[in-house]
């Protein structure tokens, strides 16, 4: 698992309209962390949308899987499932990057 040691040097790199991506060093190495939120249902929205499906997020997993064997691609090293809220030193990297360049996403634990 990602220790708190790791999430406090978090920075947030970048978003897309369904996910956040963060870098952090994980046991040496410096690993990109895609969060996607999922499975509370169509109802609710993320940044104005309903949010992803299970399936959805399982297809892009699988999608990324199959290009990681490609060279130019990033290496998928895992796939998680995850619940409960966003750990408070994420929530800092990610108001660091709203500050320094502004966000189109709505800050993850809203709604």
């Amino acid at each position: 698992t990602i220790g708190v040691l790791s999430l406090r040097r978090a920075r947030k790199i970048g978003e897309a309209t369904f996910s956040e991506v963060f870098v952090l060093a994980f046991r040496g190495q410096r690993v990109v962390v895609k969060i996607i939120p999922f499975g509370r249902g169509s109802d609710v929205t993320v940044n104005g949308e309903p949010q992803q499906s299970a399936h959805a997020v399982y297809q892009e997993a699988k999608v990324t899987r199959v290009m990681s064997s490609l060279g130019g691609f990033v290496k998928l090293v895992d796939v998680a499932v995850v619940s409960g809220t966003y750990p408070e030193e994420l929530l800092e990297a990610w108001d660091a990057y709203d500050d320094a360049r502004g966000s189109e996403n709505d800050r993850p634990g809203k709604g």
